[in-house]
């Protein structure tokens, strides 16, 4: 899927990538996301990536827990 890797920088998939890059062009699209972040978490990873320094602070204390554990491909 070489659209899919211009788009986000990573491999796809035909089934899941495709239906996230629909969501979220369906998102993108409605009015009341203007000029608002809108985040497409690609989840086809086996390897922990770099977390940036200062990074887990800016996310809310419910979504946390994604920074602890083993990564699981």
């Amino acid at each position: 899927m070489e659209w899919y890797r211009r788009l986000t920088g990573r491999p796809g998939e035909v089934t899941y990538s495709a239906k996230a890059l629909v969501g979220l062009r369906a998102v993108a699209r409605d009015p009341a996301y203007a000029k608002k972040t809108i985040l497409l978490w690609q989840t086809l990873s086996d390897v922990r990536p770099v977390i940036p320094e200062g990074t887990r602070e800016r996310v809310p204390r419910d979504l946390q827990w994604v920074f602890e554990g083993s990564v699981v491909a």
